[in-house]
């Protein structure tokens, strides 16, 4: 249960409620994460904005994309983040076996070289700051300068929304959970 209620869409600002109409209107669902960053006016719409941009209009490969996100959810337990991105994750080429196999990657056979190295780079700036000169080389020999910036943007930006998540209790909507309960009970909590 939510640490504080979520936010009266209707009760924000102008600005506000005509920038989540937009999204219902795009044939999306207002997020529970959403509702809860609402709270604050100033931040909600460039929040959401970051997000779907480095999702939708990212250089950086989907798949390497996920596999951090889900990495991050798994770092930092946070439930949300690994329930709304194992759907993603698998229409980006992620597979089940990978998922599954995600918190042993290292010996791992499910996993390319690469992946181990977008791995290995998002639990190093996950947990120590910044990669090693060792592992940045690695990223580098694959990842061209875009790739490395939203990689590092992404594991920045989904690292904040796991800490946000866990700080407000933020709820997993019931909406996503019965369309989804088949594959999440298969994959499993992070």
């Amino acid at each position: 249960m939510a640490r504080i209620p979520y936010a009266d869409i209707e009760k924000s600002s102008q600005k506000v409620r005509e920038f989540f109409e937009k999204i219902e209107t795009g044939g999306f669902e207002v997020l529970n994460i959403n509702k809860m960053v609402a709270h604050s006016g100033a931040a909600v719409r460039e929040f959401v904005r970051l997000g779907s941009k480095l999702i939708i209009k990212s250089h950086l490969e989907p798949r390497y994309r996920e596999l951090a996100i889900l990495k991050i959810a798994q770092i930092h337990g946070a439930n949300y983040e690994w329930a709304h991105h194992v759907p993603i994750a698998m229409q980006a080429g992620v597979t089940l076996e990978q998922i599954g196999e995600l918190k042993g990657w290292r010996g791992s056979a499910a996993f390319t070289s690469q992946e181990k190295t977008v791995l290995k780079y998002t639990e190093e700036v996950s947990r120590e700051n910044q990669p090693r000169d060792e592992t940045f080389a690695a990223a580098s020999g694959f990842l061209d300068n875009a790739s490395l910036v939203e990689l590092t943007l992404s594991v920045g930006f989904w690292g904040m929304v796991a800490r946000f998540l866990l700080t407000f209790h933020v709820d997993l909507e019931e909406s996503f959970l019965q369309e989804n309960a088949d594959l999440l009970r298969e994959v499993g909590h992070v």
